[in-house]
């Protein structure tokens, strides 16, 4: 049967003599199906494909089955699943005519590659079992024509030492409405959720990021948590960082009076001594001014006074309506003994901060550095090149998503009141041969400016118009404009304080990079790459970015670096990947992905 638009279905009937058939439903350990798996079937010379999809059209699905036409054959030579991490199922002389239930716990590795010293992960499922569950809350009644969610954005990740047994352990904050879990490593590598109850009446907050630090100078991991989230109005005490105090054995104690009043909805700490003290500063992102996208947002630097914290006196203004921060490191770029500030962000240009002696204060970049604005989602900074000065690698939306921009035709933002009824509106515009049109269609603008369903009334009428009619030319001027020219990952490789860019692979464009792990796996004494991302909370408008799996990057030693396949290196993380963690278990060293409303992964590193 087949459905049509508009027209009556169609009805095939079967004509064919009786031949026989084998009918596949393949799914994972919890019994649902799993798309994306490739099947092949053999009988002598003959071949058979069939990749699973559920989809076939904007208004069309099919069922979950796999369906063979077998013909004379009474059974199958052999069939072999090839599951989407790689791993493959094979069985031999499968008998004709059944429905077989494939599971994918049932794989294995059968690449001869994959099984040698080459692969350098291993996933192990029950490592860590812990599922971060998002609450409900819709972003879009607030502000209709965001371009994603903003309430999405954990959880938190920490790994230290906490209780001083020389163990790693975890901290893993929630969303808001959960409480968060403190995991503690024992003897044998297992992560056993404390039983501490520190955290549960904090359970109405949302932890975006969080650090183990030794905040009050007495040599054991505290604890900083980083309130965010979009749930909350402006100004919420819900967005108050948090301070916990360990006691050296892992016993945390909340302590309010530590910080100064900050309400700003966060998304990254970064620890650096700035004022050479002996003690650890901090410098705070701040994410967003709740139900106000893209208004940007004052982040901090918090100064270490003895044990509590104070706000940096930023005579410069130059963390004041910084941006839309979403990452942050701590560089010696021009070799002067002391940590510079990189910030990034959305809507943003990579923002050096530069460290005068103790004094903050806003610098250029060399030009094409500050001509790149974009979605940057993080940073890291190593010695990629082996020269002897601190290169930085940034993660971007990446080049695969609906929206696309350049410098000649950036996708841009526009942020005022266009209808004077009180609120702002965000009006989103792209370029089409040169013409600059609004990206959001005729309904849903509307429903952010109503006045647009009397002024214009037909949905061709409105296409057809590009943004200065719709909105008007003056007002637009008025309105905060903000832009991106470019959606790509890159490299920037430091020359004595001024930087090159080079483009990450191809593969690492495929998505946009949440998080990067700087590290050398391959002991070949150049540094490599692990980065893991995607964005699945975009507006109903724009599919989902989704299309990153994690990846591997070797680095060659010159700033390039060569993208290697997942059976090669065993690392897959297809979900909602917001945070990446180096940790050791049994005195081996391995990497958790923090995903959104999903499962945590654990990946043992194979030696």
């Amino acid at each position: 049967m087949v459905n049509n638009v508009n027209e009556p279905a169609f009805i095939y009937k079967n004509n064919s003599k009786k031949n026989n058939y084998l009918r596949l439903e393949l799914i994972n350990e919890n019994n649902k199906p799993i798309f994306g798996s490739k099947v092949s079937i053999y009988n002598g010379n003959e071949i058979q494909f069939f990749e699973s999809s559920n989809v076939r059209g904007i208004y069309s699905t099919s069922e979950n089955m796999i369906h063979f036409g077998l013909s004379d054959h009474k059974k199958v030579d052999s069939l072999i699943v090839t599951w989407p991490n790689a791993k493959q199922t094979k069985l031999f002389d499968v008998k004709a005519n059944q429905l077989l239930k494939v599971n994918s716990k049932d794989s294995k590795n059968f690449n001869s590659k994959s099984n040698s010293k080459e692969l350098f992960f291993e996933e192990i499922p029950t490592k860590i079992n812990y599922t971060h569950i998002e609450n409900s809350f819709d972003d879009f009644e607030k502000q209709v024509l965001l371009p994603h969610k903003l309430s999405q954005l954990g959880p938190a990740l920490a790994v230290a030492d906490v209780n001083g047994d020389g163990l790693d352990d975890v901290y893993i904050g929630s969303a808001s409405g959960k409480v968060s879990k403190l995991l503690i490593q024992n003897a044998q590598g297992e992560l056993i959720e404390s039983e501490s109850k520190t955290w549960n009446p904090h359970k109405v907050l949302e932890d975006i990021d969080a650090i183990f630090v030794d905040i009050d100078n007495d040599g054991d991991n505290d604890l900083y948590v980083v309130s965010g989230g979009n749930e909350f109005s402006p100004n919420s005490s819900t967005y108050l960082d948090r301070i916990y105090i360990n006691d050296g054995n892992g016993n945390f104690e909340f302590k309010r009076n530590l910080l100064p009043d900050i309400y700003e909805s966060g998304s990254v700490v970064r620890p650096y001594d700035f004022d050479n003290d002996g003690d650890l500063d901090l410098f705070i992102g701040s994410r967003m001014i709740p139900w106000n996208y893209p208004q940007p947002a004052t982040s901090y630097l918090l100064i270490n006074n003895n044990g509590s914290y104070v706000k940096y006196n930023d005579i410069n203004n130059s963390l004041s309506e910084l941006g839309l921060v979403t990452d942050a490191v701590w560089s010696d770029y021009d070799n002067d003994g002391d940590k510079d500030l990189f910030v990034v962000g959305e809507w943003m240009q990579l923002t050096l901060i530069k460290n005068y002696n103790g004094i903050l204060k806003k610098e250029k970049l060399n030009d094409s550095c500050d001509e790149i604005n974009g979605w940057w989602y993080s940073i890291e900074s190593a010695d990629f090149n082996n020269d002897g000065q601190e290169d930085l690698v940034l993660g971007n939306l990446g080049k695969n998503y609906k929206y696309q921009a350049n410098k000649e035709e950036p996708f841009e933002v526009f942020y005022d009141d266009f209808d004077e009824n009180g609120s702002k509106d965000i009006v989103l515009a792209y370029y089409n041969y040169g013409i600059q049109f609004p990206l959001r269609g005729f309904s849903c603008s509307s429903q952010q400016v109503p006045e647009l369903k009397s002024k214009f009334q037909k949905y061709d009428l409105f296409a057809s118009l590009d943004v200065k009619d719709v909105y008007g030319e003056v007002n637009l001027d008025n309105a905060l404009r903000l832009h991106a020219n470019s959606f790509t990952s890159v490299v920037l490789i430091n020359k004595n304080s001024t930087y090159d860019s080079v483009d990450l692979p191809y593969q690492a464009q495929l998505s946009s990079i949440n998080d990067i792990v700087v590290e050398d796996y391959n002991n070949d004494g150049n540094i490599d790459l692990l980065i893991a991302g995607n964005l699945f909370t975009s507006e109903v408008e724009t599919p989902r970015n989704d299309a990153g799996n994690g990846l591997m990057l070797i680095g060659n030693g010159d700033g390039t670096f060569k993208a290697k396949a997942r059976k090669e290196t065993g690392f897959f993380a297809p979900s909602d990947a917001k945070k990446l963690s180096l940790i050791k278990v049994n005195d081996q060293q391995g990497v958790i992905v923090g995903n959104n409303n999903d499962l945590m992964q654990y990946f043992k590193r194979i030696e």
